[in-house]
């Protein structure tokens, strides 16, 4: 075996070449470590400020509760809401968005690569979910009557962007194309229901935990 000699304390030492190598090499950059310290489950309350409105009437509040889970390396399924309230002489429920998803975020091994930092429940992702839609038929700001809901599903494909604020804080932005079925009339008909593509855009910020 190959020995390298070493000045230790004004005498040298002989040492195996293998440690030597072994002694040389840098450590891994703390960056370039996944999180596995950070939550496998992240629950978040906020707002979705694309949704919000206002008038003369009133105004409504797009509020936002949701949680997500890691599921494997680079998946999470996700749970969300959001929940849309009129604010004119009280507050009442306008509309209400649960869905259900799985989400996958990708450029996480290169990343750690590249020495830079990766979260578990954070980065750049797709995301397909399945959404029902319940939209308040009168508005709330100034009917005082039952309340009554239309029922709309939707099927969505996202590209996103998550990242966790400090820490309690957080901020994800999407955008994709959502399928979503919707009432069709024909005169005074029962309407029928079709499937009518549009375009998607989200953003949502507030507290994880």
């Amino acid at each position: 075996m190959h020995k390298l000699l070493l000045p230790a304390a004004g005498c040298l030492v002989g040492l195996p070449l293998s440690t030597t190598v072994a002694l040389g090499q840098s450590p891994v950059p703390d960056s370039a470590r996944t999180a596995t310290a950070t939550p496998q489950t992240l629950f978040k309350l906020g707002v979705s400020p694309p949704k919000a409105w206002g008038s003369y009437w009133g105004f409504k509040a797009p509020l936002y509760v949701g949680v997500e889970r890691a599921v494997g390396k680079h998946f999470s399924a996700t749970l969300d809401s959001d929940v849309l309230v009129g604010f004119s002489r009280g507050g009442r429920l306008a509309g209400l968005t649960p869905s259900v998803g799985v989400r996958y975020y990708y450029n996480q091994a290169r990343r750690q690569r590249l020495g830079k930092a990766t979260t578990r429940l954070g980065g750049t992702y797709v995301q397909l979910q399945y959404t029902s839609n319940f939209t308040r038929m009168y508005s709330p700001l100034t009917y005082d009557g039952p309340a009554q809901f239309q029922h709309e599903p939707s099927a969505e494909l996202l590209w996103g962007w998550q990242r966790q604020l400090g820490r309690y804080g957080f901020v994800d932005a999407g955008a994709g194309l959502q399928m979503r079925q919707q009432p069709w009339y024909q005169g005074y008909s029962t309407p029928s229901y079709r499937w009518q593509p549009s375009i998607l855009l989200r953003v949502r910020a507030g507290f994880a935990f």
